[in-house]
C-alpha cells in the first residue's frame, strides 16, 4: 500500500497472472477505482469488501471516494448562498406590500 487517506487509496502490485485485488475495506458506493488511471469496476468481494480484476504486471490501483451527488450538492448550497447573500445585499429590491387594502 503506498498511500491511504479517507477518501483516497493508492496500492502497487505486482503479479504473475490476472487476478482479483480485494481491499479489505467495505464496498460503499461512491467508491471507483482506477488501473493504471483508466477507471475500472469494483465489485463486491467475500460479500462485504471492494475488488477489482488485476491483469498479470505491475500496476498501480487507486481507490477514490468520488460519490455522484458531491457535485450537485456544491451547486445547490453555492446557488442558496448567493440567494440569501443577493437578499441582503439588496433589500430595496424586495418591496413590501400591505396585507390589507384600506378602504375609504
Amino acid at each position: 500500500m503506498k498511500s491511504y487517506q479517507s477518501n483516497k487509496i493508492v496500492v502497487e502490485t505486482s503479479a504473475d497472472r490476472d487476478g482479483i485485488l480485494v481491499l479489505s475495506e467495505l464496498f460503499y458506493p461512491g467508491w471507483n477505482a482506477y488501473l493504471d488511471g483508466k477507471r475500472v469496476p469494483v465489485y463486491p468481494a467475500n460479500v462485504m469488501f471492494r475488488g477489482i480484476f488485476l491483469p498479470s504486471g505491475a500496476h498501480t490501483v487507486t481507490f477514490r471516494f468520488e460519490p455522484w451527488w458531491f457535485w450537485p450538492s456544491v451547486t445547490i448550497s453555492l446557488l442558496t448562498l448567493l440567494a440569501v447573500l443577493g437578499t441582503f445585499a439588496f433589500p430595496a429590491a424586495i418591496k413590501t406590500r400591505p396585507l390589507f387594502k384600506k378602504t375609504p
